[in-house]
């Protein structure tokens, strides 16, 4: 005789799924924020220009005239390393923040990785992150609406 799960054990189970996944990712953004602190490029703010002139991973030759103009200019570099770092923390507390502010930093964590993919070209971390970010800042009791993007006409 075969006994059904109840919808109870089939949620617990869900939750405490999800609840895993948004403290993986926690750990992932806290680990890429911290970490960062013990490479001196990114304490000293210049690790963006570096990584925007990689050979491999660096920018495509098409905007890398346009930003290296204005990654020449010092507190422009900063900022932007700063920047990434700051988004990186804030994305870590995002286990903790309020739904109103998860869904904004989940806007920022998107667009974020988005400009991952122009300036570096790695498609499939973007997807992946995407999903993950997703899952962790998104409310579970919240259906995602993409009536936005898309209207029956």
């Amino acid at each position: 005789m075969y006994i059904k799960p109840n919808d109870s054990a089939k949620n617990i189970i869900g939750l405490f799924s999800i609840w895993i996944i948004r403290i993986q990712v926690a750990i992932i953004y806290y680990h890429a924020s911290l970490g960062k602190l013990s490479v001196a490029e990114w304490v000293n703010g210049t690790a963006i220009y570096y990584w925007f002139n990689h050979s491999v991973f660096g920018m495509p030759t098409g905007i890398s005239a346009v930003m290296n103009k204005l990654l020449s200019n010092p507190i422009i570099v900063s900022l932007l390393t700063y920047g990434v770092i700051i988004l990186e923390i804030l994305l870590f507390l995002g286990l903790a923040a309020s739904v109103k502010y998860r869904k904004t930093i989940l806007c920022f964590g998107i667009l974020f990785h988005f400009f991952i993919i122009i300036y570096h070209g790695i498609f499939s971390f973007f997807f992946s992150i995407c999903a993950a970010l997703i899952l962790f800042l998104y409310p579970t009791y919240q259906s995602i609406n993409f009536n936005l993007w898309y209207q029956k006409k």
